[in-house]
């Protein structure tokens, strides 16, 4: 199970999987390969093949299937793009993301904020309520049965990309 959310500065993870009856409270949904960042929601054993495809062009036609027709894995890639302005001689840093499933291998943009997952619904609400990505998976955590602490977030305004860890449940810790 598994709850992500962008907000346009933070992209979050939690770290629960769950594997039939198994729990680990440490998994990694969240990577940065130079200086793209890779979150995935799904099937846990599809996000290395999802990254490895996405990396080898994405051909919709090679995409790693699901093991049951009715999962689905997702794969959200944000990237940065660095505007720069005659008038003002300054850069803006936009990170822009897309979306690419094993039902739909087809790259889609996402809207800001973009929740997916299991508590996507309540992720969605708490940034409509004013929280960031990193606050809306930490409250998913605490609220629901499908997410765990820790979060893993990455600072979409600070390059180079890097995978930050929070502390506990109720904040995040920036580096």
């Amino acid at each position: 199970m598994t709850i992500i959310a962008y907000c346009g500065k933070y992209i979050a993870a939690d770290s629960l999987e769950v594997w039939g009856e198994y729990r680990n409270y440490d998994a990694v949904k969240i990577d940065v390969i130079d200086n793209t960042v890779f979150a995935s929601c799904g099937i846990i054993a599809l996000f290395e093949p999802m990254i490895e495809w996405y990396l080898a062009g994405a051909d919709p036609t090679t995409c790693p299937a699901a093991y049951r027709e009715e999962l689905t894995t997702e794969l959200l890639v944000i990237s940065p793009k660095v505007f720069y302005s005659d008038s003002d001689k300054t850069h803006t840093l936009h990170p822009a993301g897309h979306c690419v499933a094993t039902n739909n291998p087809f790259r889609h943009r996402i809207p800001t904020p973009f929740a997916s997952g299991c508590m996507n619904d309540f992720a969605m609400g708490a940034m409509a309520a004013g929280a960031d990505a990193v606050e809306a998976v930490h409250l998913s955590c605490m609220n629901g049965t499908h997410a765990a602490a820790p979060v893993r977030f990455v600072d979409l305004h600070k390059i180079p990309y890097v995978v930050q860890v929070g502390t506990d449940t109720t904040r995040k810790q920036d580096a």
